[in-house]
Formats: C-alpha cells, structure tokens, sequence
C-alpha cells in the first residue's frame, strides 16, 4: 500500500480534497482500481487539515514509481483546481494563492512527455493568466470541473 499525506487549509472543503486526492491516485500508473483508494484525515493542525492518501499497488518491488507518480499528480491536482497545499507549515496567507500555473508546468528544462497516460484527463480550467477575472472564473470552472469528476468517486454531487 503506498499513502502520502497532504496540509490543506480550512477554508477548503475536505469533499472537495478527498476528491482531487482520489483523482490524483487515479491518474497514476501502477495504482490499483480495486482495492479503491482511499483518503483519512489524520490531523487537525492549527493551520490546514492533514490528509492522507491510501492507495494499492499491484507489484510491490515496482512501488517507487507509482508512488513518484502519485507525488506528482497530487500538486499537478491541487495546481489545475486552484487549491494550495499547507505543507511545510506556512507562516501567513500570502496575497495570492501559491499555485504553479499551467503554462509554468514545463519551464525550461522541464520537457512535456506524453508517455504516460492517465485514466483521466486533467479539466481544462481558466483563469491561468494572473489577471482577477481570469482568477474567478478560473475558480468557478474548478468548481464546475470537480463536481463533474467527484460524481465518478462518489463523494460530491452537483448542486
């Protein structure tokens, strides 16, 4: 079983976490479907919730890959749904969330790869420019994308 755990502010909802972290262990290679993972809470910190991810390999001596993937599908995850991860412990709110835009993903020596597939395709989300407009509907297109895809883990409904 491979878990990683993940500080996320109370202003998000913990439906909402569950659901990209599910998404996250869906997206990775080598992450079994049955047992379907699962996520805990396991810390009540003064700043942000700790979540953990618990999900199964199949082939336990091949465990370091699907768990490098699955640590690089939570903040890929967390980027696109606009949500900042906690951990390390932060000492403020900063102005802006600290997010890495898409466009940013394969800065230079980054080189995209389309070697991996994913069992899901990532939402497509606005509000990736910087400008306040782009933000909200950014914001609101995540909203919108995270319902559509929790409807497949159970976890949120459409309002």
């Amino acid at each position: 079983m491979q878990h990683t755990s993940v500080g996320i502010g109370y202003e998000t909802p913990w439906r909402q976490v569950e659901v990209m972290l599910k998404m996250s262990a869906d997206r990775s290679e080598g992450i079994l479907e049955d047992p379907v993972p699962f996520v805990l809470q396991t810390a009540l910190g003064d700043f942000a919730v700790t979540y953990e991810i618990n999900a199964f390999c199949g082939d336990a001596s091949a465990m370091p890959g699907p768990c490098a993937e699955l640590h690089r599908n939570v903040p890929d995850v967390f980027n696109e749904c606009g949500i900042q991860i906690m951990t390390p412990p932060y000492e403020g709110d900063p102005e802006q969330p600290k997010l890495v835009p898409r466009e940013q993903w394969y800065t230079v020596p980054a080189v995209p790869t389309e070697t991996r597939k994913r069992k899901r395709a990532a939402p497509a989300l606005a509000g990736t420019s910087g400008s306040a407009a782009d933000d909200a509907g950014g914001a609101a297109a995540a909203a919108q994308a995270i319902r559509r895809s929790a409807n497949g883990y159970g976890t949120i409904r459409p309002a």
